[in-house]
């Protein structure tokens, strides 16, 4: 089994990433362009591993602070 740890996104970050693909998709730029309900932030690729149960048994002895994550399209 292929594991990686990600950070699921909102609905709204969803959305406007969505628009991103679609705005580049529209402008000629081709490519496999992930559906919506794929999208995620990868924080690790772990890779093919046999025992997911371990992974998250190791996941869970990692503290961590909660953080709000956003967009921001930049200048032009």
């Amino acid at each position: 089994m292929r594991l990686f740890i990600a950070i699921g996104l909102s609905e709204e970050m969803k959305e406007a990433l969505i628009n991103v693909q679609n705005q580049m998709y529209d402008s000629g730029v081709r490519g496999n362009y992930s559906p919506e309900e794929n999208l995620h932030l990868t924080i690790a690729f772990i890779g093919d591993y046999p025992d997911p149960e371990m992974v998250l048994d190791a996941m869970e002895t990692v503290s961590f602070t909660p953080f709000e994550l956003s967009l921001n399209a930049g200048s032009k």
